[in-house]
């Protein structure tokens, strides 16, 4: 049990770092990228430039788009690893399952609801996060 819920957790970050990323390539592709990557805990938040002016609202929009999209590739390759892990065992089943409910409800549904952080309360917005205690943040380099 102790090895599955490593698996997991491991598997959970991983899929934070890819939403995360994909984030990244939007704002990349918007001519406003992000300067990093704060995680906090379990969960992980873009990090724009300070003095990033205010942005319209559909490149805010396409900002956020990047990481439901490409975490909805990953919640279909989940979905595929599924479909192979009925056949495999049990423990890989379990792992597989928890893989793709992750993906799907967290960070691809997830990121619509009206929670801090979601795309739904931030559409018009400027993302501008506060600094948290505890937590490690990437830098994405320019380029």
């Amino acid at each position: 049990a102790f090895v599955s819920g490593f698996i997991i957790t491991c598997l959970h970050y991983l899929s934070e770092l890819i939403h995360q990323l994909g984030h990244a390539g939007a704002a990349r592709n918007t001519g406003y990228p992000m300067r990093g990557i704060r995680f906090v805990h379990v969960l992980a938040f873009s990090l724009y430039p300070q003095d990033e002016p205010e942005l319209p609202g559909r490149i805010h929009i396409r900002r956020a788009l990047g990481g439901p999209l490409i975490s909805f590739l990953v919640t279909v390759i989940a979905l595929l690893i599924l479909l192979v892990a009925q056949n495999v065992g049990i423990v890989f089943y379990w792992i597989a399952l928890c893989f793709f409910l992750d993906n799907l409800f967290v960070f691809t549904l997830g990121a619509f609801l009206p929670r801090t952080g979601g795309l739904l309360r931030d559409i018009g917005a400027s993302r501008k996060m506060l600094p948290f205690d505890g937590s490690r943040q990437l830098h994405i380099p320019k380029g």
